[in-house]
């Protein structure tokens, strides 16, 4: 078994016993050692154990050069190789486009950004009633698969979208925070935040949440929080705090400003799917970027200048 352990002949109860009952960790499947992994009752005895429990996943290991933000995530890989084989794209279906039940001020109130110049866009969705709980099976598995460890539905919600599309997104406790409504703005000399990791910076925009307003085993009501920071703010700010997150590392890199609410509506369907609860009013989307306008031409006789030979048009 993983860590070398050896099951061989043993005594229990009495009674001579050539095999071993297990808990999840002692298979390699995951860390709980709480108690023994139960297969189903339907399990035909002595079917090989790879028909039974779920089936491997292959991971691949990339090294994404820092000019390339779009490929942080498995939409931008996917992306590449749909171009590159010449396939289609299969797209994640986004059901939610902003629908809400209901107008609950008490929940989330305002949204006002006071630093244009450092966070163009921001995307605030509140959802009531949320049940915290364990995620899914399957999403705790992929997030494993990559490194993370999962913690809770709503967490693992977020991060499971920063994955998928390479935009960091942020959950809030709504009865945390402060007279219902966020400021996003430059902090004040002096000014201090306990981070989740137990730090104490003045600036986390960005790079982490706040452990004054994290998520617990209470909360039911929640804002989803989707924003585009600028690059070099989240850049200067995590190299003078010595902070870093999976958060930084996109944003100081750019991420796609025009997938932000595409992500957050994401991460709605995702919520509701793992939490429940219901969307509910105000949503805020504060701010915008530019359309690409950005074209570029490309002639027969450019590529043949460049080449430093002949080639007809036809190739």
């Amino acid at each position: 078994l993983p860590g070398d352990f050896v099951i061989k002949q043993s005594k229990i109860r009495g009674q001579h016993s050539d095999g071993m009952l297990c808990a999840p960790d002692e298979l390699g499947l995951g860390d709980d050692h709480a108690g023994l992994l139960i297969l189903d009752a339907a399990t035909p005895v002595a079917a090989p154990i790879n028909d039974v429990l779920p089936p491997g996943d292959t991971v691949f290991d990339i090294e994404i050069t820092p000019n390339r933000p779009d490929a942080i995530s498995h939409l931008g890989i996917a992306r590449e190789l749909a171009a590159w084989f010449r396939k289609d794209l299969c797209h994640p279906q986004v059901k939610f486009r902003g629908e809400t039940h209901g107008h609950r001020a008490d929940i989330l109130a305002d949204i006002r950004v006071e630093s244009p110049e450092d966070c163009p866009l921001y995307v605030g969705i509140a959802l009531a009633c949320v049940k915290v709980g364990p995620s899914p099976a399957w999403m705790q598995e992929r997030l494993k698969a990559v490194g993370l460890r999962p913690i809770n539905n709503l967490v693992d919600v977020g991060n499971y979208v920063m994955l998928e599309f390479g935009q960091p997104l942020h959950v809030f406790d709504a009865k945390k925070i402060g007279g219902r409504q966020i400021v996003i703005r430059r902090a004040i000399d002096g000014e201090k935040l306990t981070t989740l990791d137990g730090k104490d910076p003045m600036v986390v925009a960005g790079i982490m949440g706040g452990a004054n307003a994290e998520v617990d085993a209470t909360t039911t009501d929640i804002v989803l929080e989707a924003a585009y920071f600028r690059p070099q703010s989240i850049r200067w700010t995590s190299k003078r705090l010595g902070l870093a997150s999976d958060s930084s590392y996109r944003f100081e890199r750019s991420i796609d400003p025009h997938g932000t609410l595409e992500a957050a509506q994401r991460a709605v369907d995702l919520l509701l799917e793992t939490a429940g609860g219901t969307v509910v009013g105000p949503s805020f989307k504060v701010g915008g970027v530019q359309p690409w306008s950005r074209e570029i031409k490309v002639t027969p006789a450019f590529i043949r200048e460049r080449l430093g030979f002949d080639l007809s048009d036809d190739v």
